[in-house]
């Protein structure tokens, strides 16, 4: 919104250039001071810092409020520019516009060298010229005479170094000697101009060497005018470690047992949610909160230094912002006990705490996810399962596996395997094995040939099948099968040993029996109600018949007797159609 009407504005332009001509990157902040300019006549209040950016010819142009405006209040404040260049260094320096000028160039009053003075724009007719001490409103001729001298200046740079009549050593100018020394405050690289409010982050907390950043280059979206505005520290290495610790950019060293030495980050919360510290203007949130949200570093000790950690981690917050561990890398022996832990391990036990681990699968061009564990055929892949976090083989109780069959081409070899182990730890054995080239499965050991599934157990009185449903199943079952064919074996019953079945039951329903060599004996549905054997049937005990005809082999079925009457204290004719009447072939109803 432009200025109200009837207020004095002054136009500012410049041009910045480097010595080789090419533009300055960057821009200028004009700030009023005293920070609130009143004006009653127009009903305004005017504060603030107004921003102009160079374009790309290192130009800029801006339209500022007269500093003398007789409307505002206070009358004769100055501005304080500030120059943000995000490829050299900037200057701060106070700047008076009378409304007198209404163009002024910043070539024309910015400082050329530093200074603690002021620079205002002089304004009205040049003075007359005259001779020293014509007056107060005489301005002095270059050429007069007072101005000359002819004495030549001495080359005080070389009385001045060392060696010199009049050495100076780099105490007497506050600088540090060639040979190294302390800074006792913070250093500050400000390459690309913080934002208002530096220090940035936690207040205080901005100790030692900082690198601010800025938003001034925009995001890295590969646009025209966005560049670069991070600050940055840059590392080399050119040399490898062997014997030595060459190449270690970085060095840390824990102090104490119980010291951390930890990379953090810091993210902004306000009013218990994450927010933004400062906006891309660079100002910052009086109400942010600074967290930790993220740690990774190393430690030997605990935090009350009575037991041994040892391990490089990384850490987030907890729901109550305390930071716990959630991946750890030890880099002591974790199997020992903590008395005897040192440094240094052959095997490194990477853990988790608090975590759960997840491949986020995806179908992109390189395909699905996976969680791999690879290895050469010598050696089993496994994955275990423990009572204990450690590396303590004692802890282990279950193992999935692929195991070291030989691959011998086919798809054999390699076989898959769940392995149990004991309270001590030592493996048990497979307790399920499935064969990679056929997918063959093995319970209860390791041999896996005879069939699609096989029981293998040699606990006495153990089932090899136990079907027990929680309720009854009605029509389901606890076995069943699904044939392609009427005379498919549903059944295969042999003794170690045999070369044949010594019973089977078919789709149907057939049973044959044998005595392991050949299968003799049958007995199968030969038409409807009716069951049939091709051989010898015998009866131990008794037989019993039930229905209401009997028929005999090629003899016409008839209909079974009824004897009736008495059997006049006949005992053994009794007995007789006692026993016919058992034998279900015919109804006694005589009496005694």
């Amino acid at each position: 919104m432009p200025l109200p009407a009837g207020l004095s504005t002054v136009t500012v332009t410049g041009t910045y250039a480097h010595p080789d001509g090419s533009p300055f990157k960057g821009k200028l902040l004009f700030t009023p001071e005293p920070a609130i300019l009143t004006s009653a006549t127009h009903g305004t209040l005017i504060l603030g810092t107004i921003e102009a950016t160079l374009d790309e010819a290192g130009e800029v142009t801006v339209t500022l409020l007269a500093t003398d405006d007789a409307d505002v209040t206070p009358v004769g404040w100055t501005y304080r520019v500030q120059e943000r260049w995000y490829d050299a260094p900037g200057r701060s320096y106070p700047l008076s516009l009378p409304a007198a000028a209404p163009n002024v160039d910043l070539a024309d009053v910015a400082p050329t060298a530093p200074s603690a003075g002021e620079y205002v724009v002089v304004t009205g007719p040049q003075p007359p010229l005259g001779a020293a001490g014509a007056g107060a409103t005489i301005a002095l001729r270059s050429t007069d005479p007072t101005t000359t001298n002819a004495r030549t200046p001495l080359a005080h740079k070389t009385t001045h170094a060392t060696g010199g009549t009049d050495a100076l050593a780099p105490a007497d100018i506050g600088a540090l000697p060639t040979t190294g020394g302390t800074i006792t405050g913070r250093l500050v690289i400000d390459r690309h101009g913080a934002p208002a409010g530096y220090p940035l982050g936690i207040p205080g907390a901005v100790e030692s060497l900082s690198i601010p950043s800025s938003f001034a280059g925009g995001e890295d979206e590969g646009q025209a005018g966005q560049f670069d505005s991070t600050g940055r520290l840059n590392l080399y290495s050119y040399q490898r470690a062997d014997v030595g610790s060459y190449g270690e950019n970085i060095r840390r060293f824990l102090m104490r047992f119980n010291a951390k030495s930890m990379d953090a980050w810091y993210a902004a919360r306000e009013n218990g949610a994450m927010t933004h510290g400062y906006d891309v203007s660079g100002n910052a949130d009086p109400d942010a909160k600074w967290v930790p949200v993220a740690w990774a570093g190393a430690h030997l000790g605990s935090n009350d230094g009575l037991s041994m950690h040892g391990h490089w981690s990384v850490e987030v917050p907890d729901t109550t912002g305390a930071v716990q561990t959630r991946l750890e890398v030890p880099f002591t022996d974790q199997e020992l006990p903590e008395a005897s832990r040192l440094l240094g391990v052959d095997v490194t036990n990477i853990r988790t705490n608090l975590a759960d681990l997840s491949v986020r699968a995806n179908l992109g061009a390189h395909g699905t996810g996976y969680l791999r564990i690879g290895g050469s055929n010598a050696v089993p892949k496994e994955m275990l399962l423990s009572i204990s976090s450690d590396r303590a083989t004692s802890g282990r109780r279950w193992g999935v596996r692929a195991n070291t069959t030989t691959e011998s081409g086919s798809n054999l070899g390699t076989d898959f395997e769940i392995v149990r182990y004991s309270d001590a730890g030592a493996e048990l054995g497979a307790g399920l094995v499935i064969r990679r080239s056929t997918g063959q499965v093995a319970m209860g050991g390791s041999t896996v040939t005879g069939g699609s599934v096989r029981v293998n157990w040699a606990t006495s009185g153990q089932h090899g099948f136990y079907a027990v449903p929680s309720s009854s199943p009605g029509s389901a079952a606890a076995f069943a099968t699904l044939m392609t064919a009427t005379t498919d074996r549903a059944v295969d019953i042999r003794v170690s040993g045999d070369g044949n079945a010594r019973m089977i039951v078919d789709a149907v329903g057939k049973h044959e029996w044998g005595d392991g060599a050949t299968r003799d004996t049958n007995l199968y549905r030969d038409a409807a109600n009716s069951l049939k054997t091709d051989d010898a049937f015998t009866v131990a005990l008794a037989f019993r018949h039930l229905g209401t005809t009997l028929g005999f082999y090629n003899a016409a079925a008839v209909a079974k007797p009824t004897v009736t009457g008495a059997k006049g204290g006949n005992a053994a004719l009794a007995s007789l159609l006692t026993a016919l009447a058992n034998l279900g072939l015919l109804t006694d109803s005589t009496t005694a």
